[in-house]
């Protein structure tokens, strides 16, 4: 009997900020897939098949890579959603959260789960690392300027 390879261990990658901006600004923003382009600079185009909903499927474009086909996993009206990539040979989770924290203060949360081994998810792992953090920093940037 043939033994299978280990699983990969999966790689967390997260970016926070705290700021003053609306918390209705930023979930805007987050629920215009249209608009992800404008904060998330890695993408070069996002289509979402239907509503904001958990099930919904949709395309990404991200620079130098053939379009990919996510799906939205999880929905929290005004607090964050979660979606799903999946590449060959594994898997991105992608989780954004709004966390109050008073004093009219959220922190704004990207988390990254990359699941899967080999070229193709160590290029995403790296661009995931290049990227996350000003995604979120240009997310707040333009929530706070609206």
């Amino acid at each position: 009997m043939m033994n299978a390879a280990p699983a990969a261990p999966a790689l967390e990658i997260a970016a926070s900020i705290d700021t003053t901006a609306d918390p209705a600004r930023v979930w805007a923003l987050w629920s215009d897939v249209a608009a992800w382009t404008s904060w998330d600079h890695a993408l070069d185009a996002v289509t979402l098949d239907g509503p904001f909903a958990p099930g919904t499927p949709g395309t990404l474009a991200v620079h130098g890579r053939p379009p990919l086909a996510f799906t939205l996993t999880a929905v929290d009206t005004g607090r964050g959603y979660s979606d799903e990539t999946p590449f060959p040979g594994g898997t991105v989770r992608l989780e954004h959260r709004l966390e109050p924290l008073g004093d009219g203060r959220v922190r704004v949360t990207h988390r990254a789960r990359v699941e899967g081994s080999g070229p193709v998810a160590a290029s995403i792992v790296d661009q995931i690392r290049q990227s996350l953090g000003s995604a979120v920093a240009t997310l707040v940037r333009v929530a706070e300027t609206a």
